[in-house]
């Protein structure tokens, strides 16, 4: 429930900056803002994706399906079929909040700088990244031990050279043609994907990184930190609007300031709650 309410005014936060509910516009106006909201409010972004590793059940939050502790329930007494939903449904969920994360934090569908003509550079750099995976894929195709795998790799490598070319397409189309206008779509697709997959990947970093929590630990980070943090995130997020659009302050000011503010009352939380440690062990070691 914690993580939930520290999610959910994550969200608020991202949506007071876009003024709207609408998906479309949320991405727009980070276009307008002509940077991510993850750079106007890195704090929001930092408690929502704490939150959504913790919702989802995912290490090091997955106390309720710690895999290489449990002995009973779906997780070992499902197999086949049923297991293999149970296990789809998850990773659906972790799809469904790096989307989630990608349209209110990461610019949607917007490459890096979409604002700026000085960075058009960037529209190549998708066929740019498909060439260079298929390149790969040639390069270690005849190092399988198997002649399938050979086979299989150098069939992946040909078709990101497809790929490659489906993208590279629209940017040497003659400009107002039927294929030029397809960039948007085709472009936009591929910078979607392409967030939401590091998202996950970040996913499996951190699980591959860090210990799990203790039951304790986990409530203590949610209720004496992420909420109170979220709360102090919003107010923040609210100054920094009053500042840009009330008081005609740059944005570039106006949020900086306030994420300062906003940093240091994370630390004065995560001070007192590493006092309050120090109090209970002092005590524990006295008993």
């Amino acid at each position: 429930m914690s993580y939930e309410t520290a999610a959910g005014m994550a969200i608020v936060g991202a949506l007071l900056l876009a003024g709207t509910l609408s998906i479309r516009e949320i991405i727009e106006a980070q276009e307008d803002y002509r940077v991510w909201f993850v750079f106007a409010a890195p704090v929001g972004f930092f408690i929502y994706v704490v939150a959504s590793i913790a919702e989802t059940n995912r290490a090091p939050f997955d106390l309720p399906e710690a895999e290489s502790e449990l002995v009973a329930g779906y997780m070992t007494e499902y197999s086949g079929f049923r297991w293999a939903l149970y296990f789809l449904a998850e990773y659906t969920n972790m799809v469904v909040v790096a989307s989630i994360a990608t349209t209110l934090f990461l610019g949607g569908w917007l490459r890096p700088f979409a604002g700026s003509r000085a960075f058009d550079f960037l529209d190549y750099l998708p066929s740019v990244l498909m060439l260079g995976v298929a390149g790969y894929c040639f390069y270690r195709a005849p190092k399988q031990p198997v002649k399938i795998q050979q086979m299989v790799l150098a069939a992946v490598g040909a078709s990101f050279i497809l790929v490659a070319g489906i993208l590279a397409a629209p940017l040497l189309a003659p400009a107002g043609s039927m294929l030029a206008s397809a960039k948007p779509g085709l472009h936009g697709a591929f910078w979607f994907l392409l967030k939401v997959v590091l998202y996950l990947y970040l996913f499996m970093w951190l699980r591959f990184t860090f210990p799990r929590y203790r039951f304790d630990q986990l409530m203590r980070l949610g209720w004496q930190f992420l909420i109170p943090l979220s709360i102090v995130n919003v107010m923040g997020i609210a100054l920094a609007l009053v500042l840009h659009r009330q008081l005609g302050w740059s944005h570039w000011t106006a949020f900086p300031l306030t994420t300062i503010l906003t940093l240091a009352v994370a630390g004065m939380l995560g001070s007192a709650g590493a006092k309050k440690d120090k109090e209970h062990a002092i005590v524990g070691e006295e008993a």
